[in-house]
């Protein structure tokens, strides 16, 4: 596509658009017609009147800054839509977690209540044996005490019946 240089500094070069596509004519129509509408010719160039450049200009800034306020706009609502994610995300978390913590103590209680459990099981046994240990130790006790007089009963008897032998020994027999 060909474009003409607009600017007060033209010269009679033209410029080749590498951008431009075949299709392009009628779009430069438009744009040349809008040209040629506003612009005034002079020596086969075409120039634009310096008000409806500025106008343009003042447009172009216009629009500029009106999408600047429209992208600001967009990146605020974009950081608080995050801040409200990142809010609920905090919140269910923190939810979460203090489920986790509540459900890791329930262990942690019911280990040491079965801990207590077997421990008090463990002292009612360590009771019961000591007691059997204890009454056992009392039989056992008493009888070395009952053979202790078995045998001393067995000694008295063994002496009278040596001294009875002795005696019937004597009397003839």
């Amino acid at each position: 596509m060909v474009n003409r240089r607009i600017s007060p500094e033209a010269d009679d070069r033209q410029e080749v658009n590498p951008s431009a596509s075949p299709e392009a004519p009628q779009e430069r129509r438009a744009w040349e017609s809008s040209i040629d509408k506003h612009g005034v010719e002079a020596n086969g160039q075409t120039y634009i009147p310096l008000s409806v450049a500025r106008n343009k200009i003042a447009e172009v800034q216009a629009d500029m800054a009106a999408m600047k306020v429209e992208h600001i706009g967009i990146v605020e609502e974009l950081e608080r839509h995050y801040k409200e994610i990142e809010r609920d995300l905090q919140s269910y978390f923190l939810g979460y977690i203090k489920k986790l913590n509540a459900a890791a103590e329930q262990k942690e209680r019911d280990h040491l209540d079965l801990v207590d459990k077997i421990s008090q099981e463990a002292d009612v046994y360590r009771e019961v044996a000591e007691r059997e240990v204890a009454q056992l130790e009392d039989e056992v006790q008493r009888s070395h005490e009952e053979i202790a007089k078995r045998d001393a009963q067995i000694a008295d008897l063994q002496k009278q019946l040596a001294i009875l032998n002795e005696d019937f020994d004597r009397l003839g027999h």
